[in-house]
């Protein structure tokens, strides 16, 4: 049986919160472990699905946030277990830009 999930407006926004209070948080604690010129491909990575994530729910997200329904949002990172699940970002410096993550570092989320 397979269970699948359907996201209104309101959830979706939720999600995407969450996603990206928690995605700051990993970001940070994963990258603050690393020297500051650590070659690219140091930070060890695993696929969402090993690590109990979902690729559709994080397609769902990914899209919402590139159609605009979440604003400002310029990355996405999902860590599990001390590895890198999940990286998207959405502006034009990519991977190579400062993000000013504010106040979604004031959260932590467990999974």
């Amino acid at each position: 049986m397979t269970m699948g999930y359907r996201l209104n407006g309101r959830s979706a926004r939720r999600l995407a919160n969450a996603l990206s209070s928690c995605c700051a948080l990993c970001g940070l604690a994963l990258l603050s472990a690393l020297p500051r010129t650590a070659p690219a491909g140091d930070l060890p990575t695993v696929d969402p699905t090993m690590v109990a994530l979902s690729p559709a729910q994080l397609s769902k997200a990914e899209q919402a946030i590139r159609t605009g329904e979440f604003k400002e949002i310029t990355s996405l990172l999902l860590a599990r277990d001390g590895k890198l699940a999940f990286e998207r970002y959405f502006d034009a410096q990519g991977v190579d830009g400062l993000r000013n993550t504010r106040s979604a570092t004031k959260t932590v989320t467990a999974c």
